[in-house]
């Protein structure tokens, strides 16, 4: 099963996200990228592939990390990582796809996630 990992930088009760264009509308984008084979090499495979996601896509180190769910969609296994602390510079998007990044508050996040189990993994970032 092909896997991979969705993260977010949080910050207080925000979340780094991306502006990007989607099924034609602009949206705002949890990161995110697919698991290696290299992070497989790793024990904790999942938490190595949002570090090296993390580092290309932003050119920060990720140091606190919390893996906190996953599910299945499409015969695409999702895990969703959560980055509390990191190190380098304010992240800036390495990609061509992207347009943006900024926060938002999880609220503004969780209330334009359509896919309904990650929508439930996000909500459950309100309490912890």
């Amino acid at each position: 099963m092909n896997e991979k990992v969705i993260y977010a930088l949080r910050s207080g009760d925000r979340v780094l996200c991306e502006w990007r264009e989607y099924d034609g509308t602009m949206q705002d984008c949890i990161l995110g990228g697919c698991v290696e084979t290299c992070d497989r090499v790793q024990d904790d495979y999942v938490l190595a592939a949002a570090r090296r996601e993390a580092k290309e896509e932003l050119g920060i180190h990720a140091r606190q990390c919390e893996k906190v769910g996953d599910f299945v969609n499409n015969g695409v296994r999702f895990h969703i990582v959560i980055i509390d602390t990191w190190t380098g510079t304010m992240p800036h998007i390495n990609r061509d796809n992207s347009n943006e990044l900024h926060w938002v508050t999880l609220d503004m996040l969780i209330d334009g996630i359509t896919l309904a189990p990650l929508k439930e993994v996000m909500t459950k970032l309100k309490t912890t």
